[in-house]
């Protein structure tokens, strides 16, 4: 018995619970119930710990708070955790590394570096974070059309004549005053700027083709809806992926 009180009070302490001993659990927040459930798993000094959605009831900031608090305690413990999840943001916060699953398969395993900057199929790179796919054919090893636009990737690999989807983060895209000359630079209209606080959304129609491209920007530069911008986009954040993927 004695011991017991001890691992109890050890495990409140580390999820930082210590002098809530005699609470109910409608006397603890969201956040605290959650803290609750975790000591209960890990006082029994698993193997092996499954987090199946913890945080799915929590609000916005109790879950960002979590995200960290998870990541300390398994750092912590040193337990091998297997943690369930449809939010994109805490699997790349707290895993080590990330399998994507489609329609019960694993598309990819990884990093959250790798599964983000390197999708392989396009539910990956779709899935995780956000991303433009300009559908179109590829002319030569390196360079992908969509009618009137062309776009160069970072890479040499593709098959002339071959159907492509290019994968663009909205962040990788930068606005400019106008089309500069170089390789993967457009002319476009602001359809719509939303302000994120941190930074704008905007969704620009390129010029002389059906291409919308979402493009994240900072807070600082600031376009209407109608106005004219150009776009620039480094080749290395161009990622060719098939155009299409049999559904299975």
């Amino acid at each position: 018995a004695a011991d017991r009180k001890r691992r109890v009070a050890e495990m409140l302490r580390v999820v930082q619970l210590a002098g809530y001993e005699a609470r109910y659990p409608g006397e603890l927040s969201g956040g605290q119930q959650q803290r609750v459930a975790v000591a209960r798993a890990l006082v029994v000094e698993p193997e092996i710990l499954l987090l199946d959605e913890p945080l799915s009831n929590l609000d916005a900031n109790l879950r960002e708070e979590m995200r960290f608090e998870i990541r300390r305690l398994h750092e912590a413990f040193g337990i091998t955790t297997l943690y369930v999840t449809h939010d994109q943001a805490e699997a790349m916060v707290i895993s080590d590394r990330i399998a994507v699953l489609e329609r019960g398969r694993v598309a990819q395993i990884g990093t959250a570096d790798e599964v983000f900057l390197q999708p392989r199929t396009r539910f990956v790179a779709e899935f995780i974070g956000k991303t433009n796919l300009v559908e179109g054919v590829a002319l030569t090893a390196d360079t992908v059309a969509r009618g009137s636009v062309r776009l160069r990737i970072g890479g040499d690999g593709l098959v002339a004549g071959a159907r492509v989807a290019v994968s663009i983060r909205p962040h990788d895209i930068a606005l400019t005053d106008g089309a500069a000359p170089g390789v993967n630079a457009l002319r476009g209209t602001v359809q719509r700027a939303s302000f994120l606080g941190d930074s704008v959304d905007y969704q620009v129609q390129v010029a002389d083709s059906d291409v919308v491209l979402r493009v994240a920007a900072p807070a600082g530069l600031r376009r209407r809806a109608g106005e004219a911008v150009g776009l620039s986009i480094d080749p290395a954040a161009c990622i060719p992926l098939a155009a299409t993927e049999e559904r299975r």
